[in-house]
């Protein structure tokens, strides 16, 4: 699974999360675990987000 960097947050100490919008609309702030970063602008992602779930872009807080 990859994402675009433009969705991925890094807080120094704190970890890599990313915004996956809930059953119910809202936004969930969730750490994730990054592996490789492309040149393309691609992260690959190993855990914390599944293919399929929506993903905020980074300091978007709600769906509508």
């Amino acid at each position: 699974l990859t994402l675009g960097t433009g969705v991925v947050e890094e807080k120094r100490d704190d970890g890599v999360f990313v915004n996956v919008v809930k059953s119910n609309g809202a936004a969930e702030e969730r750490m994730i675990e990054i592996g490789i970063r492309g040149q393309d602008g691609l992260v690959e992602i190993i855990s914390g987000v599944s293919e399929g779930e929506i993903i905020l872009a980074v300091g978007l807080k709600q769906t509508e």
